[in-house]
């Protein structure tokens, strides 16, 4: 027990660690609360009066309630379109609905009059919407009642068909379940009562997110810290040093993990808790649609329990997986590059893999599938095991037990009969002495080129290099783009339209859209034709032919009609001479919003791994003290390690984007550069006068600025630690995790972080100028510029303000020699 007491002291003293916990948790919360307002705002704004409704409602029998409840939302309903009437009315339609509901309810006029809503519009909003949500629940109530008694009777029917009566298949296997599987459920007792709230907490998965960074850091200060400081040579030396030492982290590794996901996903319960309310507990949940296709019993407080511990097993789990990464593998950075890998293929498997594929099993038996409690819980599933249906929950518990007895196993009797180092793997170390005779060190012994040589294959930066081009490959689009049929028509329409929207544009599409505008009646003349006798069977086929063929070109007509408005719109209100963009183009270029977030990830994932070793580098062999003694080693060591990290960030944004622009230019119609950025629908409101090709520029130009920042900001963090794993994990939580989140679909972080430089061509699309984004961009070059400044008070390490400030200013001789190019030690 002590030595599980030293752990969790190590932990603590840690102020990283300490910080960064109730900093993640808060963070959590409002994540989900903002989601939740962003989704049902005006429900949690109203939920006391949802309460009341709901309490009145539950008191009555299920087909009861529904009939009333069913009328109350046809009166309100017309009630409102009531008012919708007498806010148009000049609107065709809202007359006539008036008009047909005066005439079904004759006195419909005198009860809205007497209900108290035309003096309360806001009440029948209210009423209205509350009648809905509660006739959605009675009518979900009701459908469970149909699907459950009906299971039986389909498996029935599907066991008719030649292709399922095979009795020795997994599919005749798996219907004849199913109905077993469901029979103790069609009497069970449903009743009213929200969803919401269970189901929102459950499936919130940025909590799983924040819950593996923090694993990945408990491990760099359980395993690493001792591996980087040489303290594991100390340590196994001892009579507790090995089997004890390895068998008290993993302990603490595991209790700390019951303890946070505790605390996080507890906290999410908490949190849905007091925004919805979770209603009756003792209620099963099949009385909610959510879990129609749930086939256990549950009560709301039974699930929500199970779901609890379901979080907690696969955190225990993924800590273990995390830990043996870090015994098995050496320095940080196989750790890092072996953790991406794992988390990668997992990822992938269970996004991408179909569920009827042979390869199923790496499709649930999966990290990530673990970690979805609700699909583990909510959802019937049978995984076929031999040719066998077996449930999937069951196949997900033992096999959640053996990888935890194996990776348990496995990581302590690594860490006891193998000596883990910070050393790099043999593989690496073989190809860096294989570039090393390739390119050895130069003779000269200039500031600039040794930290160069330094970073790339000391740090083994090379490596970071290869697979930016490798992914940078990966995107080119080689082979030939294929078209579907409308964007093949859409393709001959603007080989003709694009450029400038002139007189002879402009005629030709006022007659394609009146020969559109005519069709039917051409349709009902040659119909006409035939039936008289004065079209042939066989001229009529002719010409309903060409007609057909033609009317399939009005889907991609109305694309390049809505573009012809756009550029009018423009020329009369602007003053814009807009012209013809191939929107296939654009789109690719300029609203691949999900492209533009994973190259944004990625490029950040790169560029932290090979920032991460420019300073701690010479912390970690105390060469710090040593240059900074030298007559070069302040300021202009700190200049050129920062001009080596804004090269290496415009390398590899160079490696990572440069495939976008390429497969737009070589595989798509080509862009008019020249032409008013307005052309763009999505950019026609930009008060810029700006040509496609500028704003192209300007947005790059911005991105690569937003790089410059990040290095910046990593440079000063990797200070801060001054050791490579710890001030990787802290970059990749501040730059990283926005990344993800936003991924997730919670876009409204990107104000708030690094994220918004990466993402510029969707955030322009709802601002009006490019010098809208001045403020944010301000901001963050503000920011850097203080990071900047801390980096270098505290690579300097001086005692006092009044020091710092000295030493500074008598640096500046020493920026000369940098300008001038005198960089020597």
């Amino acid at each position: 027990m002590k030595l599980i007491g030293y752990e969790y002291l190590k932990w603590f003293r840690k102020r990283l660690l300490v910080v960064l916990i109730p900093l993640l948790l808060i963070g959590n919360g409002y994540l989900y609360v903002k989601d939740q307002y962003n989704k049902n705002g005006y429900l949690i704004d109203n939920i006391d009066a949802y309460n009341s409704a709901e309490k009145e409602y539950a008191r009555m029998r299920i087909d009861q309630g529904y009939e009333r409840i069913k009328r109350m939302n046809m009166e309100l309903q017309r009630y409102q379109m009531i008012v919708m009437a007498a806010q148009n009315p000049d609107t065709p339609s809202s007359a006539e609905d008036l008009a047909r509901i005066k005439q079904q309810s004759p006195n419909i006029m005198e009860a809205f009059k007497s209900s108290g809503y035309s003096e309360n519009l806001d009440k029948l909003r209210q009423d209205t919407y509350i009648s809905e949500l509660l006739l959605k629940q009675y009518e979900a109530m009701r459908g469970y009642k149909e699907y459950s008694n009906g299971i039986r009777k389909r498996a029935d029917e599907l066991l008719t068909v030649s292709i399922f009566q095979d009795e020795h298949s997994f599919s005749y296997r798996n219907i004849v379940k199913t109905p077993q599987d469901f029979a103790s459920l069609e009497d069970l007792p449903l009743q009213l009562g929200r969803e919401w709230g269970v189901v929102s907490a459950t499936t919130f998965s940025i909590t799983d997110a924040l819950m593996i960074s923090l694993i990945f850091l408990l491990c760099i200060y359980l395993f690493q810290y001792e591996k980087d400081s040489s303290l594991v040579k100390l340590t196994r030396s001892t009579a507790r040093g090995r089997f004890p030492l390895v068998t008290s982290k993993v302990a603490a590794l595991i209790s700390m993990s019951v303890i946070l996901s505790v605390f996080f996903y507890g906290s999410l319960l908490l949190l849905a808790y007091n925004l919805y309310d979770f209603g009756d507990l003792s209620r099963y949940v099949q009385s909610m649609e959510a879990f129609r296709y749930c086939n256990l019993p549950l009560t709301v407080g039974q699930y929500l329990v199970l779901y609890l511990i379901c979080k907690v097993i696969v955190t225990i789990l993924a800590a273990l997986a995390i830990s043996f990464l870090f015994i098995l593998l050496g320095n940080i950075f196989s750790v890092y590059a072996g953790l991406f890998a794992f988390l990668a293929v997992e990822y992938l498997s269970f996004r991408y893999l179909h569920p009827l594929s042979p390869l199923q099993f790496f499709k649930y038996i999966n990290l990530f599938s673990f970690y979805d409690a609700y699909g583990l819980l909510a959802i019937y599933r049978n995984l076929n095991l031999g040719g066998y249906p077996v449930w999937y929950p069951q196949i997900a518990g033992v096999s959640a037990v053996v990888l935890l007895l194996l990776l348990s196993a496995a990581g302590i009797m690594c860490y006891t009969y193998r000596y883990p180092t910070a050393t790099p793997s043999r593989i690496f170390s073989w190809i860096a002495q294989q570039l090393l005779k390739l390119r050895k060190p130069p003779a000269s012994v200039r500031l600039f080129r040794h930290e160069w040589y330094k970073f790339m294959f000391a740090g083994k930066v090379y490596l970071v290099l290869a697979a930016a081009l490798w992914i940078g490959y990966q995107d080119l689009n080689m082979q030939e783009l294929r078209f579907n049929e409308e964007d093949a028509i859409y393709n001959g329409y603007m080989r003709v339209l694009t450029g400038s929207l002139d007189q002879s544009k402009i005629n030709y599409i006022v007659k394609e859209q009146r020969r559109f505008a005519e069709l039917p009646l051409q349709y009902d003349r040659m119909l006409k034709q035939y039936q008289e006798g004065k079209l042939s069977p066989a001229q009529y086929l002719k010409q309903k032919g060409e007609l057909d063929l033609f009317s399939l070109k009005e889907k991609a007509f109305s694309r390049v009609y809505t573009q012809y408005l756009h550029l009018v719109e423009q020329k009369e209100t602007r003053g814009i001479n807009g012209s013809f963009l191939n929107e296939l183009s654009t789109n690719y270029l300029f609203r691949n919003h999900y492209r533009d977030l994973v190259n944004g990830l990625t490029y950040t994932i790169l560029l932290m791994l090979s920032l991460s070793v420019v300073f701690p580098a010479d912390y970690r062999n105390g060469m710090a003290a040593i240059l900074r003694s030298t007559r070069r080693g302040r300021l202009p060591l700190f200049a050129v390690k920062h001009a080596i990290a804004g090269i290496a960030a415009l390398t590899l944004m160079l490696i990572l984007y440069s495939p976008a622009v390429y497969n737009s230019i070589a595989s798509y119609p080509s862009i008019d550069w020249e032409a008013p950025v307005q052309s763009i629908r999505v950019y026609g409101h930009l008060k810029d006068a700006l040509t496609v090709g500028e704003f192209a520029c300007g947005v790059f130009g911005l991105q690569i600025l937003g790089a410059m920042l990040v290095s910046v900001c990593t440079l000063y963090l990797s200070i801060l630690m001054q050791k490579r794993a710890p001030g990787l994990l802290l970059a990749s939580t501040v730059f990283v995790i926005p990344f993800l989140i936003q991924l997730a679909g919670f876009e409204e972080i990107r104000s708030y972080t690094f994220t918004g430089f990466f993402t510029l061509f969707g955030a322009f699309a709802q601002m009006d100028s490019l010098l809208s984004i001045g403020g944010y961009t301000g901001l963050l070059i503000g920011l850097s510029a203080i990071a900047c400044f801390k980096a270098w008070l505290l690579y300097t390490n001086p005692e006092s303000l009044g020091v710092r400030l000295k030493c500074y200013f008598r640096s500046m001789p020493s920026a000369k020699a940098i300008i001038k190019g005198k960089t020597k030690l």
